[in-house]
């Protein structure tokens, strides 16, 4: 008994019931691979990589209907909107970015105490100053608009900051008491002079004043405008052009099959139903359409060529040759007198 080829295992699987699953399940471990790289700045345009994957990849495993791939394109949207909201509720309640810092090392360890509510609406903004800076700051501001890790908003107000402690290198700690309002999540950053350029830090986040629902709410919006906008259309428009471009081929097929130009082939599938039709095939068993039968075209038959008055026909090639020849200039065959 021979063993059975590796292709026709795969021909197998893709024909079975499993395989549509396969292709969803593989789609979105490759949209979270990606959208791990978008998060970790490692991939540029990961999500339209994500919206081509999403389609790519079910229709190859067999979800070829327009309708089913529409329903699956909300359902994809949804889920890597998911993907994104936890990748976002975990940076942010978690800490966010942590202690913030400027190119040249000066402005360092720049934070915000308490993170989460305060009681007192008060909060703590610290940074270490290194070197011959003044004028040192804390800027404020809210986010309004959030995607995965990062975010930005408006700026609130300026805050001086005053120097606390010095340090045993020569630096010095800054602070600034910021009263704030609640049901907020603020962004800041440092800034600081020398004599000939000014300084500022990373931006970082905090604090993060919104309760459990209202973050919940506001991480999972936030992501859900970013990935409709970069994955969901994408997605649809090439299900839409994919669509489009079958259905004009479709519509060619049925046109040239009413017409018989298109001869019988194993395989191709029905114009109305997609069921694969025999070369033999009068009806679709699919649908029970009719199959038009093919007409070859007429062949057009070869015109033996007409001898003039001073010419005559070889016998051996069939070839016009004038009279007066010694040989047949077609086939070299000579003649008698």
């Amino acid at each position: 008994m021979s063993e059975e080829q590796p292709q026709s295992k795969v021909v197998a699987f893709m024909e079975s019931k499993y395989a549509v699953p396969a292709g969803l399940a593989l789609a979105l471990v490759l949209s979270a691979f990606l959208l791990t790289l978008e998060k970790d700045g490692a991939l540029c345009m990961a999500t339209l990589l994500i919206a081509v994957a999403g389609y790519i990849i079910p229709r190859n495993f067999g979800l070829r209907d327009i309708k089913k791939l529409m329903v699956w394109g909300v359902a994809f949207v949804m889920i890597v909107t998911s993907m994104a909201f936890v990748f976002t509720w975990s940076y942010y309640e978690d800490g966010a970015s942590g202690p913030v810092s400027d190119d040249d090392g000066l402005l360092v360890d720049g934070g915000v105490s308490p993170y989460r509510t305060a009681d007192d609406g008060v909060y703590n903004y610290t940074v270490t100053v290194k070197g011959n800076l003044s004028d040192v700051e804390v800027h404020v501001g809210v986010i309004e608009v959030m995607y995965l890790e990062a975010g930005g908003g408006d700026l609130l107000e300026n805050h001086s900051m005053t120097k606390m402690d010095d340090l045993p290198d020569g630096g010095a700690v800054y602070s600034a008491l910021v009263p704030l309002e609640g049901g907020e999540i603020y962004f800041f950053y440092f800034s600081a002079e020398d004599a000939e350029d000014e300084h500022e830090t990373a931006h970082g986040e905090g604090p993060n004043t919104m309760d459990g629902p209202a973050a919940a709410w506001f991480y999972f919006s936030q992501n859900f405008n970013n990935i409709f906008t970069l994955v969901g259309l994408p997605y649809f428009f090439l299900a839409f052009i994919s669509w489009w471009m079958r259905r004009n081929i479709d519509k060619a097929v049925e046109r040239m099959e009413e017409q018989g130009r298109i001869p019988p082939r194993d395989g191709r599938p029905c114009v109305k139903c997609k069921t694969p039709l025999g070369k033999d095939e009068e009806t679709c068993p699919g649908c029970g359409r009719e199959i038009p039968q093919y007409v070859p075209p007429p062949q057009l038959s070869k015109e033996e060529p007409e001898p003039k008055d001073d010419e005559f026909v070889c016998s051996e090639c069939g070839a016009v040759v004038d009279d007066e020849a010694p040989a047949c200039p077609s086939c070299g065959e000579e003649f008698e007198d």
